[in-house]
């Protein structure tokens, strides 16, 4: 991709500026505080947006350090671009009650949408952050901040095999434990579920275990009960009776013998008299006793009835008592199946656990292959870095070695040395291979233009000199803000091609030398 032209319409100090540019090297020239920054600035407002901050942070945020204070109505501009043979425009209107963005292409005339990615695809995918840690170099910025090692590490999966180079491996990982975590929750609601219907239906056996020892002892009662009544006899009274009223009969039989003897005998009439009211006093009372052994046998016959009924009752209860006995017996075994059955349901692994087994795996088999991969690109990474950082050093340094926390050092022939031994012009040489390596790894789809403000005043010339040379054969449109004319002077004593481009003056001279 090339940065053809731009237009500023009001954006910090520069207002109603229009400034083009040629391919490869371009020399933005401007004193200090001219607008250097303010132009670098405006590329990756124009990018990637320039939202607002909200209380404190408001106040120094970008938004508001380049928010114009003359005619604030016009805080925006616009980009050509030229990417795949086509021309693109790019509009944006940064004031907050606008925040408006607008894509176009030119070649055919077709309305793109930024907010459905289109911009992100002309840039290749990359994001702020690679885009700040890589193609693009702010003043004071040459060493890249820790934000680089945690984008290099997203980026490893995803590079290998022609993959996806915007999967982000802590967002992917982040996301399945954000589902685990889901699933998780779930399991426990349904296991906290599960315990409560187990204490529920053993509460409910308990229950009717009490019910069914209750009528246990009371059909234990009743048979007892009933085996008592059976064994019942005969009241001792109506015996005694019975045998008092014998003795009157055998009485009554010997004094009918006496009074038949005496009148065979001549017995005087008062004495035949005398015997004969004996003889009726004892046959009434004869009469008397069979009467009363009559009703003592009919009172002992009901009282047998009763006895009777009252076993039948006994009975009738005991079997009443069997018959819900068994069926407590049988909804008692069907509680206790039930309950078998929860418990193995509980015990067992539900869909919901294997699938929270499965994301863990996942994340396992993630980690696993984001360490591979981040071994590959490592070493892909430092093999391109120590290329560069030979170029730009002449062949001192053979090779650069890079750890996953961005810790550098490098390899002479002779020795290793760390980075923090280093001069502070090396030290930008190593870090401006690294932003140059991973922008080529990680960045391979589309190449961005490389704007680099201010970025070699710690350069002396022959550091200067290997890395002008190195920009203009690499094939990228490169973008030099600098308010020196150091690059100027050595571009043309190495008979490298490039273009100017002032900031100060009007905004014809801010076209360029085309």
């Amino acid at each position: 991709m090339r940065i053809e032209r731009a237009k500023v319409d009001n954006f910090g100090k520069l207002n109603q500026r229009e400034f083009r540019f040629g391919p490869g090297i371009n020399v933005i020239y401007g004193e200090n505080e001219g607008g250097k920054s303010t132009l670098h600035a405006f590329f990756r407002g124009m990018f990637y947006g320039l939202p607002r901050m909200r209380g404190r942070a408001a106040r120094n945020d970008a938004y508001s350090r380049y928010e114009p204070w003359e005619n604030p109505g016009q805080y925006g501009g616009r980009l050509w671009l030229e990417c795949g043979g086509k021309t693109f425009r790019l509009n944006r209107d940064f004031r907050k009650d606008k925040t408006a963005a607008e894509l176009v292409c030119e070649t055919d005339g077709e309305l793109l949408c930024v907010e459905d990615g289109d911009l992100s695809v002309l840039l290749g995918g990359i994001s702020e952050v690679l885009y700040d840690n890589t193609v693009s170099v702010g003043q004071l910025r040459g060493i890249t901040d820790q934000n680089l090692a945690q984008e290099l590490r997203n980026f490893m999966a995803g590079y290998e095999n022609g993959q996806d180079a915007g999967l982000n491996l802590d967002r992917a990982r982040e996301k399945l434990r954000r589902q685990r975590r889901e699933v998780l929750s779930g399991i426990e609601e349904e296991r906290q579920r599960r315990e409560e219907e187990l204490k529920r239906q053993e509460e409910k056996i308990r229950e009717h275990q009490l019910r069914m020892e209750q009528l246990e002892m009371e059909w234990k009662s009743q048979k007892k009960a009933f085996s008592d009544a059976r064994n019942l006899s005969k009241p001792e009274k109506t015996t005694v009776r019975a045998k008092k009223a014998g003795s009157m009969a055998a009485v009554l039989a010997v004094w009918m013998l006496l009074f038949i003897l005496g009148i065979w005998q001549g017995v005087p009439f008062l004495g035949l008299l005398l015997w004969t009211v004996m003889g009726a006093g004892l046959l009434a009372a004869f009469f008397w006793v069979r009467r009363r052994e009559e009703k003592l046998r009919e009172s002992e016959l009901q009282i047998q009835s009763e006895q009777e009924l009252r076993r039948q009752k006994i009975q009738w209860k005991a079997e009443e008592l069997w018959e819900r006995m068994q069926e407590e017996q049988k909804l008692l075994e069907n509680l206790r199946t039930e309950y078998e059955q929860s418990r193995r349901e509980a015990a067992a692994a539900s869909p919901e656990q294997v699938e929270a087994d499965a994301l863990e795996l996942a994340e396992q088999t993630l980690v696993r292959l984001g360490d591979q991969m981040q071994g590959k690109i490592s070493r892909r990474l430092q093999e391109r870095i120590s290329e560069i950082f030979s170029e730009l050093t002449d062949g001192k340094y053979r090779r650069v070695s890079l750890d996953e926390t961005m810790k550098l050092g490098v390899h002479t022939e002779e020795r290793y040395v760390p980075a923090d031994r280093l001069s502070r012009g090396t030290l930008e040489q190593i870090y401006f291979s690294l932003r140059m390596a991973a922008n080529e790894v990680l960045c391979a789809e589309e190449p961005l233009p490389l704007i680099l403000d201010e970025v070699f005043a710690m350069y002396d010339d022959r550091r200067l000199a290997s890395c002008l040379r190195w920009l203009a054969d690499c094939g990228r449109q490169v973008l030099i803000c600098t308010c020196q004319d150091r690059e100027e002077r050595l571009l043309k004593r190495l008979g490298i091609p490039y273009q100017k481009v002032k900031l100060v003056g009007s905004s014809k001279e801010s076209l360029g030398n085309l």
